[in-house]
């Protein structure tokens, strides 16, 4: 019996420690740039195209704005980026950001 609960404690050890590691990212080191896009009345500009470059690197994703004008870029490693929002009939927007995650 002894050797039986021994089994099944080991078991359950081997069991947690495989499935700990989908709780691992908890140290990842991207972010996130969330914004919205409204024109001078504040109406929201829907599927407006937004480039951002990460002016370290040179890698540029886009994306465009939701219905409600909003946006989320994920998962942008340390960095400055430069941010673009274009929409034809617009004025073209220009925008920095400095985000900076630390390593380790």
């Amino acid at each position: 019996m002894k050797r039986r609960k021994m089994a099944l404690f080991v078991g359950f050890l081997i069991c947690l420690v495989i499935s700990g590691e989908r709780f691992a990212p908890a140290q990842e080191t991207f972010g996130t740039i969330l914004g919205s896009v409204t024109d001078a009345s504040g109406a929201a500009v829907s599927d407006a195209k937004i480039t951002v470059t990460n002016t370290g690197t040179g890698i540029v994703r886009s994306f465009n704005t939701d219905a409600t004008g909003n946006y989320s870029i994920f998962n942008l490693p340390p960095g400055t980026y430069s941010l673009t929002v274009h929409k034809e009939g617009y004025k073209l927007q220009n925008s920095h950001a400095n985000r900076y995650c630390p390593r380790g």
